[in-house]
């Protein structure tokens, strides 16, 4: 779903390898909600476990690899934000999107009112 303030996408995967797959990257910053299955994030020198219990934070253009290491895939929610969308709901202003806390940390705990938020959106 694409609108005038963003783009929603809902990501799906096949899942079951514990090798990290070919580089990637995403040439904006991205809030990923995963919803089902698990997943590793390598990148840089982290490694962050997605989950329905996550929310990450990518940085825009900065490579990575994923790993899944159940089967079942996983699947997620990756939301897309105008720059300025994202520096407002941040509270941001005039601070540069790499070096907030948020995208330095690469995740945090989804609490209840985003997961409901989330389910809304599915």
């Amino acid at each position: 779903m694409e609108t005038s303030v963003g783009m929603v996408e809902d990501v799906r995967t096949a899942g079951a390898t514990w090798e990290k797959g070919a580089e990637d990257f995403s040439p904006e910053f991205q809030v990923v909600l995963p919803y089902r299955g698990l997943f590793v994030w390598h990148v840089g020198c982290d490694d962050i476990v997605g989950d329905a219990n996550q929310v990450l934070f990518v940085t825009g253009g900065e490579s990575y690899r994923l790993s899944e290491p159940l089967p079942g895939g996983c699947a997620e929610l990756v939301i897309t934000p105008g720059p300025g969308i994202l520096t407002e709901i941040a509270h941001m202003a005039g601070v540069h999107l790499p070096l907030d806390p948020l995208f330095r940390r690469r995740s945090r705990t989804a609490d209840p009112r985003i997961q409901s938020l989330r389910a809304h959106v599915l």
